[in-house]
């Protein structure tokens, strides 16, 4: 079976071409096929789908090929990912290169819609190739455009692509009875190979020469090959030379033999001889014992023969002539040769010469066509400015076949009298004029663009520059409208405001505009307070910046030792110290002990421009749906502890309101939250250590998902609880949403904490930000960075581990995977809040330990809730805090 790769070999047999009314419909034979799978694909131009086919076609002749087709109903897909796909439509776009002379049609189940086929319904088909072309002998290269569709896993995808398709053209031959020609038409200039094919009626007895005189030249071989170098019409004639041998003389010499005779008794007596060779009588011509006779006797076969006498003349002699008998010779004739008959009375010989015996003459012709022409010629000559159009123009005439080129590309589709070029190029047609045999190239026309190049703008400090190498005129432009006087390649005034643009002019009048550039300026800091403490936070507000579009302002803390942040390799050691944070609101940052890592100390902190963080929010719904889309946020709560009592077990959704979650599931209402009610609502919703709710089912598709969902834990029992969710995905179904067109999913970090008996739990221990703020914060754009005015604090937070209150703290492994272990001690008995917080201070989790002293240690396995990035770990020990740095990979 000849199978390929899907798109490729049954699609390069589905050709284009202008002209569908020459060719019939083909008709479609499925037994072919066999009874094929899903899979199968394949083509053939006979019954035997298992050999190979060679699509061929001879010059001259009329031709008409039909080609059965079967197309493939799924397709196994291995990029961009792995699948089986249906396929849905195969539609042929168009097809060049196809030898000039020969169309095509599909059959008449495709021509009805549009050369479109649809496999899951009827996946046979047949192409038919006819017509007749004088291309010049070879392999052809079409190439086909189609695009396909097809559908997996619920996305279905359409996409083009160009395939290749190979036509052999062979030679035709012409002639007469005496000889071939091939080719015998042509176009331009060609070879012509001749071959003389009269056979003579016995190549022994009547060897044949052959002379030719073709295009004023002569040959006497049999066949040789003459090239035609200019148009015409050419006579070619053979004239066969029939020869033939004969005998030109014949000699004999006679000896004894017919002593018997009377007169042989007579020594004054001598024969006289005659007789027949070859069936010609040789009279008697004297007396003698040898003979020489003057013949002309053609040769009849390969064989010689003789029959001689002695003439007796009378009494008293008698009068019956002597008989010497009769003799032959086989030959192998040859001119010149020189041939005895021998017998026991005499030796004949004959010699043999050739001559021509009859000469005929052969006419026949070639003809040589000139190649089609055509002059272009061009609307708006061959130089314009870059942004304008000419048109190309074959002139009046009238074609049959136009295809323009670029140089040596093909322009897929261009096949009018006329083409709009507003490019740089060479540019002729191949054309085909009507009542002409010969396609031939149009001339080429140069067209050249005034191309301008595009004008750069450049930030220096406080002024825009251009380079203007050629000295072309200049214009700035402030949001569209030309700045008066702004006419040199520098910028110095821009308090007419951003967007700036700028034009360039040459002396033909040709411009080019730049892209709008958006001037960046570096602003200034303020701050709410000089002193950050355990009691006390700093607000830093930035202002007068102007940015580039698609940043923000983040915030760099320095040591005053290393002085404010004033360039790209300073920022990206605070990036890897995990010392720059985003604004909280809009150019401000609210800076505490917990959230950010200040040690005491003095500090710088700077403004700098950074790339706006990617947050995508969860699609839920737009005008342009037309049903609500089908969204997913399962996320699965374990419980664990014991002598525990939640009253009531609430979810805060995002639109505000409160939903009891046991009563939501199992009508429980108010009896509260125990480990034995806990197990009921895990056996109602189906079994296991973990209940898994849908949160999106529990919002409403009506309701935006993205927002704070907070879990309210108030443990009113005797025991501590440990509350967690694992990871989890967002999921929105494309198939129900008309604006997607892939699923969107939206991956989440799960969120842990301990409830001690009789609390609640802090709310930003126990919240689920979605969409949640990206991890690979922040991007900066080296090439437009702005570092503003810093300003000077002071920390007095208790951020590491000198606070005699904690000795040995040691995290370990850092980095790590998201499982460490934490040891530390303390010296006296205390409550601690264990807290871990991510680089903009949500807590991710957050456990409480009572009546701690002494050492501590504890494994925290924290793999499924922490992305690679940088975290903070804060024990909150009465009033204080003591920060540690850990880094997950």
């Amino acid at each position: 079976m000849k199978l390929k790769l899907f798109f490729i070999t049954v699609l390069s047999f589905l050709l284009a071409n202008t002209t569908f009314s020459q060719c019939p419909y083909g008709t479609i034979n499925t037994s072919v096929w066999g009874t094929p799978d899903d899979f199968t694909f394949g083509f053939t131009a006979d019954s035997d789908i298992t050999d190979e086919d060679t699509v061929q076609v001879i010059q001259g002749e009329d031709t008409i090929i039909n080609i059965q087709y079967l197309l493939p109903k799924k397709q196994v897909i291995t990029s961009p990912f792995s699948g089986t796909a249906t396929v849905n439509s195969v539609q042929i776009l168009g097809v060049t290169g196809l030898p000039i002379g020969m169309n095509w049609r599909l059959d008449s189940v495709a021509d009805a819609n549009s050369n479109t086929y649809y496999p899951q319904v009827y996946r046979y088909g047949t192409v038919t190739l006819c017509g007749t072309t004088f291309s010049t002998p070879g392999i052809k290269t079409i190439t086909v455009s189609v695009i396909g569709c097809g559908t997996m896993s619920g996305i279905t995808d359409c996409a083009p692509s160009s395939f290749p398709l190979y036509i052999e053209v062979l030679p035709g031959s012409g002639g007469n009875s005496a000889f071939t020609m091939t080719p015998p038409i042509g176009c331009n200039s060609m070879d012509v190979d001749f071959e003389a094919i009269f056979q003579s009626s016995d190549p022994v007895l009547y060897p044949l020469d052959f002379s030719w005189t073709v295009d004023g030249t002569t040959e006497t071989n049999s066949n040789f090959t003459h090239n035609f170098s200019a148009p015409g019409i050419y006579p070619v004639k053979l004239d066969v030379i029939i020869n033939e041998f004969y005998i030109s003389s014949v000699s004999i010499i006679a000896s004894g033999g017919w002593w018997g005779d009377i007169e042989e008794l007579f020594s004054y007596m001598t024969p006289e001889l005659y007789g027949v060779v070859n069936g010609v009588s040789l009279s008697e011509q004297g007396s003698g014992n040898s003979q020489t006779w003057s013949t002309d006797i053609p040769l009849s076969s390969t064989t010689l023969t003789s029959t001689f006498f002695d003439e007796d003349t009378g009494p008293p002699f008698g009068s019956v002539d002597d008989d010497l008998g009769s003799g032959s010779a086989t030959i192998i004739p040859a001119d010149g040769a020189n041939v005895a008959i021998t017998t026991s009375n005499y030796i004949a010989s004959c010699l043999l010469n050739i001559r021509v015996a009859e000469v005929l003459s052969f006419w026949d012709t070639v003809k040589i066509y000139s190649n089609s022409t055509a002059t272009i010629t061009s609307s708006n000559g061959i130089l314009f400015c870059e942004g304008d159009s000419t048109i190309l123009d074959l002139g009046s005439s009238s074609y049959s076949f136009i295809q323009w080129y670029d140089d040596t590309t093909l322009l897929l589709g261009e096949n009018g009298q006329t083409l709009t070029v507003n490019s740089n190029g060479n540019y002729f047609a191949e054309i085909l004029e009507t009542g002409n045999i010969c396609a031939g190239n149009s001339n080429t026309i140069a067209i050249a663009i005034d191309n301008i190049s595009t004008p750069t703008i450049t930030q220096n400090s406080a002024s825009l520059e251009i380079d203007n190498p050629n000295g072309y005129d200049v214009q700035w432009f402030s949001n569209g409208v030309p700045i008066p006087s702004a006419t040199s390649s520098i910028l110095t005034d821009l308090s007419s405001g951003s967007p700036f643009s700028v034009s360039l002019t040459n002396a033909n009048g040709c411009s080019a505009l730049s892209s709008d550039f958006t001037a960046i300026i570096a602003g200034t800091s303020t701050q709410s307070g000089n002193l950050l403490s355990e009691s006390q936070n700093i607000i830093f507000e930035a202002s007068g910046f102007n940015l580039c579009p698609g940043q923000e302002i983040a915030w760099v803390v320095s040591t005053q030792a290393d002085g404010p942040v004033t360039n790209m390799a300073e920022l990206q050691t605070a990036i890897d110290a995990s010392w720059v944070y985003p604004s909280s609101s809009l150019n401000t940052f609210d800076a505490n002990c917990i959230s950010t890592e200040f040690p005491p100390g003095d500090y710088y902190m700077t403004p700098v421009s950074v790339d706006i963080p990617v947050i995508e929010d969860v699609y839920w719904n737009t005008s342009t749906d037309s049903a609500y889309c089908d969204a997913s946020m399962e996320v699965c709560i374990t419980l664990t502890g014991t002598e525990y009592k939640i009253l009531p077990f609430e979810i805060v959704l995002p639109n505000g309101t409160t939903m009891d979650v046991l009563q939501e599931l199992a009508g429980m209402g108010g009896i509260g939250v125990n480990p034995l009610l806990w197990q009921q609502a895990l056996d109602l919703a189906g079994g296991g250590t973990s209940l898994c709710l849908d949160l999106i089912d529990l919002l409403g598709y009506y309701d935006n998902p993205n927002g704070d969902w907070i879990f309210k834990l108030p443990n009113v029992g005797s025991g501590d609880i440990d509350f967690s969710i694992d990871n989890f995905n967002i999921v929105v179904d494309a198939s129900t949403c008309d604006s997607l067109a892939t699923d969107q999913i939206i991956p989440m970090n799960g969120i842990s904490g301990s409830v001690a008996a009789g609390e609640t739990g802090s709310a930003s221990s126990f919240t689920i930000t979605v969409p949640p703020f990206p991890t690979d914060f922040p991007n900066v754009t080296p090439s437009c960075v702005l570092f503003g005015d810093a300003t000077s604090f002071e920390s007095t937070c208790v951020l590491g581990i000198n606070d005699l209150a904690i000795e040995n703290f040691n995290l370990y492994p850092n980095p790590n995977n998201g499982s460490f272990n934490l040891e530390f001690t303390l010296e006296e008995r205390s409550r601690v809040e264990l807290s871990i917080l991510d680089l903009t201070g949500r807590t991710i989790l957050n456990r409480e330990y009572l009546n701690i002293q002494g050492d501590f240690r504890e494994i925290f396995d924290l793999k499924n809730n922490l992305n690679k990035g940088f975290y903070i770990i804060d024990l909150k020990i009465g009033q204080k805090h003591v920060s540690h740095k850990f880094i997950v990979k």
